[in-house]
């Protein structure tokens, strides 16, 4: 046995005093299947030589930056200054998470709820965040947006999962062109000169469907001609897929699921739907 907590002479001068309260690491036990904890006492011979103990209670140590359940109710939203993990739910009721460069992360036990909203948008931004999807996941709404928080820009990811299978997804909106977005393979005219998404399966193998949106700054006129697009690495190839909506907002989802993610963006089948065009140069006359 291990001495973890050792107490020894007088501990109460009367029978109103306190009780003593002590506590014992058991971190370096940590990993075994099973572990003994046992109370020692010696008593002396006199009537006031006795012991009494209560309240014994063994639980785990959360880190400061773990939450179980986490509201953000507060239009000015907050600012992350280290890592957060969140267990349970976190709910953007009136207010967005700007991640300042660092880590947020939701487990397989855990949801990101709220409606969407405008300025703020109630969204998570600027960065990427990350959700552990379990194999009872439907569609999960990532709620991502632009980098002033203005507008809420979601990804919404339908994993292919089997009994007991988790997979890791991580989402970001970047509000820039890509810098091949020129560049597009059979099929695809043009993608948005003005963002993209980041999707990233950062742990697991199960495939999943994409879906992303469309809004009137996209400056969509035929939206029956829109795609789904995906860089492959060296060109950007239009996915099978499937648009819901009309020409002033909508959604588009890939018609299977993917097993290569990241990025993705808005395209377009022809000329058609400017999504938007970035103007380079133009001349004028004055007559």
């Amino acid at each position: 046995w291990v001495d973890l907590v050792s107490l020894s002479g007088e501990q109460h001068a009367s029978q109103g005093t306190a009780w003593t309260q002590a506590t014992a690491d058991l971190s370096s036990y940590a990993g075994n299947s099973s572990v003994e904890i046992r109370f020692h006492g010696e008593v002396g011979g006199g009537f006031k030589s006795d012991m009494a103990i209560d309240n014994v209670i063994v639980y785990d140590l959360v880190p400061n930056n773990h939450f179980k359940n986490l509201t953000v109710n507060n239009s000015a939203g907050f600012t992350m200054n280290s890592d957060i993990n969140i267990e349970g739910t976190l709910n953007l009721s009136s207010g967005s998470i700007n991640t300042n460069g660092n880590s947020l992360h939701i487990t397989s036990t855990g949801s990101v709820t709220g409606s969407k909203g405008i300025s703020p948008c109630n969204c998570i931004y600027p960065d990427d965040y990350s959700q552990e999807l379990s194999s009872n996941a439907t569609e999960v709404e990532f709620r991502v947006g632009n980098d002033d928080k203005s507008q809420r820009k979601p990804v919404y990811i339908t994993p292919t999962l089997g009994g007991g299978e988790k997979v890791t997804f991580s989402v970001d909106f970047v509000s820039t062109p890509h810098g091949d977005r020129a560049d597009c393979g059979t099929g695809l005219d043009h993608i948005s000169s003005a963002s993209y998404y980041d999707v990233t399966r950062s742990s697991g193998t199960a495939a999943a469907k994409v879906k992303i949106g469309w809004y009137n700054n996209d400056v969509v006129d035929t939206y029956s001609e829109l795609l789904l697009a995906h860089y492959d690495g060296s060109q950007w190839q239009k996915v099978n897929s499937t648009p819901t909506g009309s020409n002033a907002s909508g959604t588009i989802i890939s018609d299977a699921a993917i097993s290569s993610f990241s990025p993705f963006a808005l395209g377009s089948s022809s000329s058609n739907n400017a999504l938007p065009v970035d103007l380079v140069s133009f001349n004028g006359d004055c007559k």
